[in-house]
């Protein structure tokens, strides 16, 4: 039997998954980053994709991430996540109903040349569409 890594997701609300896995895949900022038993410190940005855990070489589990950190020491992989949807709950047809309002939005907020807002709208938009992307 494979040794396993404790696993934390941590959001800004709560700790949302404490468990144990003998593998797990993260999106990195730089690419797919899988982390097992033993692996050297690290600490690396997180990006939109999945989360995948694997047990006896079968995938377990999966949540969707939309950005944060992940930081491996000592066996214990904690990933401080700013938001995070367990795959099962994922709605295509909610996620396209916001896709739809913050683009209205972002198109009012540069008519009326608000800058910021336009700034924060469009990436908030960006993140949800390659949410969607991978739905």
């Amino acid at each position: 039997m494979a040794s396993k890594l404790q696993v934390k997701i941590v959001t800004p609300e709560k700790t949302l998954l404490e468990t144990e896995a003998e593998q797990i895949v993260v999106p990195a900022t730089a690419g797919e980053i899988g982390f097992m038993y033993d692996h050297v410190p690290l600490l690396t940005s997180l990006t939109v994709g999945y989360i995948k855990f694997y047990n006896a070489e079968q995938l377990t589990e999966k949540y969707l991430l939309h950005s944060g950190f992940a930081q491996i020491s000592n066996n214990e992989l904690t990933i401080l996540a700013e938001e995070i949807i367990d795959e099962q709950s994922l709605n295509k047809a909610e996620l396209t109903q916001e896709i739809t309002r913050l683009t209205q939005e972002l198109k009012n907020a540069v008519a009326a040349e608000e800058l910021q807002k336009a700034e924060k709208l469009d990436s908030e938009l960006t993140s949800l569409q390659q949410i969607f992307s991978l739905i």
